[in-house]
């Protein structure tokens, strides 16, 4: 991603497909969590398709290990970047939003 080389394809349906690039996202956003992490004080739930090649299931760790308190951390095989768009990561945090709510 450095580099600028690594790009996602994701197809939309109907032959439109957007082409994504990190490095250029990054580039034109002034945000550094690393600044933010430490002031969160509230549930996080943080979940990361092993299959991402765009953001890597370290990074999620990473954030995980930085973050005050404890937070839920849901990992899953088979899935890539775009992880909404499967049933399994989004009925985990439905649920898990459920849970926190009836706190």
């Amino acid at each position: 991603v450095g580099e600028g080389h690594n790009t996602t394809v994701t197809d939309l349906g109907g032959g439109n497909t957007v082409t994504t690039n990190l490095t250029r996202f990054l580039q034109t956003v002034a945000f550094n969590p690393a600044e933010v992490v430490p002031k969160i004080n509230a549930p996080v739930l943080l979940l990361h398709g092993e299959d991402d090649t765009v953001v890597p299931p370290a990074e999620s760790q990473a954030m995980a290990e930085a973050l005050p308190g404890k937070p839920d951390r849901l990992t899953y095989r088979g899935v890539a970047h775009f992880i909404y768009r499967y049933s399994r990561p989004m009925g985990d945090a439905t649920a898990w939003l459920n849970q926190v709510l009836a706190r």
